[in-house]
């Protein structure tokens, strides 16, 4: 579809780092409220009322802040015991306290390679434009008795539940349309 309307596919690319974000970025978005509503429309969890919810959501955020204070105190202990132990302690904390920031997968661009981008996209548009102006070759009726038939071979290979076989007598009914015109023409000739 991107190559038929004359877009850069390459454009709308992640790599694997511009994924993760994203997928991080959607999962952070989600309310607490949200899943569990989904947990308990599934049915497969027993029937817990609101309160014990609260509660035990509450017990695990006390449960973290725990945890957290347990480590504070794990790194303080441990950055006391020599210089090593407190840059590597530092570097750590920082690693920590920087992880959910994003962090640049490309260099910046400089302001002309920006106008250089725009203007090759206006360029390459242009282009597309007088393309569109060519008309279609018009198809045979031998090719398109061919492509159908390809088709039709494709579609009853098909194991998927997409692929609903009642649907296929549509195509064999223009397939019998098509092969009678191809006679028919054999028969003029």
């Amino acid at each position: 579809m991107q190559y038929e309307t004359g877009e850069d596919i390459n454009k709308n690319k992640l790599n694997l780092k511009q994924a993760i974000d994203y997928i991080s970025d959607a999962w952070g978005a989600i309310d607490d409220e949200v899943v569990i509503n989904c947990w308990k429309k599934t049915g497969i969890l027993p029937a817990v009322e609101n309160e014990e919810i609260i509660g035990a959501s509450e017990f695990q955020d006390e449960e973290n802040l725990l945890e957290n204070d347990d480590l504070d105190t794990l790194l303080d202990e441990f950055s006391r015991e020599d210089d090593y132990s407190a840059t590597l302690t530092s570097a750590m904390v920082d690693f920590f306290n920087n992880i959910d920031q994003t962090i640049a997968t490309e260099e910046a661009l400089m302001d002309q390679q920006i106008v250089n981008l725009v203007q090759n996209e206006n360029n390459i548009v242009e282009n597309d434009q007088d393309d569109s102006d060519e008309e279609p070759s018009e198809i045979s009726t031998q090719e398109a008795y061919n492509a159908l038939k390809t088709w039709l071979s494709f579609f009853e290979q098909q194991e998927s539940s997409d692929f609903d076989m009642k649907d296929i007598k549509i195509f064999k009914k223009y397939s019998k349309i098509i092969n009678r015109i191809l006679s028919d023409s054999k028969k003029q000739s």
